[in-house]
């Protein structure tokens, strides 16, 4: 019985193919030969067959899928973009999304995919021509779920192909200006979407405010930020009350909501333009050194993902008469500002840290008169505390009133340098 996995009986498909004649080679020769050539990741050459037999026979969808597949794996996968020819690669795209159908998981979905992953941030590629590629894959012919049951049968799900595509075109068409469009398709995701992944529901959301805000409904827009702002404190909705501030021309609020944005959990990398907008504000407020630091920071971190960077941003840095500091001394001073103005009006507290929990999972910390609350992760996350470490923090009332304050923002104390006061 042939074992149609048996890589000697691909090696001899091969080696008779290659001895004919193609001239009267029927589609089935050439599906043959190209998909024998695949299984043997002779990439190139099934791909050279695979597109003798299109250029025959064009609506084969056997002869495409194989042609897509050699393709993706010979110029698609192996692209890295900092190193590879675009052109090719680019060619490659329209190859495979002119000879192949979309079915999930096929070469052209993923080919899409791989695209839209490679050139994320990159400022060649427009917002309009990644809409154009993301607009052609039709919704419905993605993946609705994507769960995974691990080697114990524990199921884990995942954001799906057909939810990443609506996350994806809602962000291009705010970018596209297209707000009603924007809107729509915010809406129908969450409809669709009972339980979204990625923090989806929150950038959907976070979309419909800020469409309306762009509409110029800045009330409108401020009253769903902060319903939105119940439901999370994700630093993408305190972004979105910093811009309704803006709007209103409130510098103090919108100061306090970029503040905390950037406290908020989160990569630094995706809050850039929230520091380039506090910048902004504190350049109008005539706090050039504050706003050095936020541009120091912003430059260090386009240079570190080489990103595209305004060469005016960069002379402004260059050029300032205020100290040069470290990356670390720089995210120390950005820290201690964001803190003390996101906290404006608040009592600052001194205590210690009184024990922690397993996995920097969290701890708690306890002031001078006995009293401890609890904090989380995302303070550990940022620093490595020990037990008995002096330090000031502020407490937060999330949900549950006064009986569910947490410290957060917490900063070490030099040692000695303890103040023993409750509220400071």
């Amino acid at each position: 019985m042939r074992n149609d996995n048996a890589k000697t009986d691909y090696t001899a498909i091969v080696a008779a193919y290659a001895k004919q004649d193609r001239r009267h080679w029927r589609r089935q020769d050439y599906y043959t030969y190209a998909y024998s050539l695949q299984k043997l990741r002779q990439y190139e050459a099934g791909h050279g067959v695979a597109r003798e037999g299109l250029l025959r026979w064009p609506q084969d969808e056997r002869l495409g899928r194989v042609y897509g597949w050699c393709v993706y794996y010979a110029y698609i996968l192996s692209f890295r973009r900092e190193a590879g020819n675009r052109d090719v690669y680019f060619r490659a795209v329209r190859s495979i999304l002119q000879y192949c159908r979309q079915s999930p998981y096929t070469p052209y979905e993923r080919t899409v995919w791989h695209l839209l992953q490679t050139f994320q941030g990159d400022p060649h590629l427009s917002h309009a021509e990644r809409d154009r590629y993301i607009s052609a894959l039709d919704p419905e012919l993605l993946a609705a779920n994507a769960c995974h049951a691990d080697g114990e049968g524990i199921l884990s799900c995942t954001q799906s192909p057909r939810e990443k595509w609506y996350a994806l075109k809602t962000k291009y068409a705010v970018k596209l200006k297209q707000y009603d469009r924007c809107i729509a398709l915010c809406e129908e995701a969450l409809r669709r979407f009972p339980e979204c992944h990625n923090n989806n529901d929150i950038w959907f959301s976070y979309r419909i405010a800020y469409c309306h805000l762009l509409q110029g409904q800045t009330d409108r827009s401020e009253r769903e930020f902060q319903a939105l702002l119940r439901y999370s404190r994700h630093w993408i909705v305190y972004r979105g009350l910093m811009y309704a501030a803006v709007r209103k021309k409130d510098d103090r609020k919108a100061l306090q909501y970029g503040s905390m944005a950037m406290l908020a959990p989160g990569e630094v990398t995706a809050k850039i333009h929230v520091l380039t907008e506090l910048a902004t504000l504190l350049r109008n407020r005539q706090d050039m050194q504050t706003a050095y630091w936020h541009e120091a920071w912003t430059v260090y971190w386009r240079e570190k993902k080489h990103w595209h960077m305004e060469e005016a941003l960069r002379q402004r840095v260059r050029q300032s008469p205020f100290p040069v500091l470290t990356p670390d001394e720089l995210q120390t001073a950005l820290f201690s500002f964001w803190r003390t103005t996101a906290h404006a009006g608040e009592p600052l507290y001194t205590g210690s840290i009184a024990r922690l929990l397993p996995a920097e999972t969290g701890g708690f910390v306890r002031l001078y008169t006995g009293e401890e609350f609890f904090f989380g992760k995302e303070e550990t996350a940022r620093h490595p505390w020990h037990k008995g470490q002096p330090v000031t923090f502020y407490l937060s009332c999330p949900e549950g009133g006064a009986a569910a304050r947490r410290a957060v923002h917490i900063q070490p104390l030099p040692d000695g340098s303890v103040d023993k006061g409750v509220g400071i």
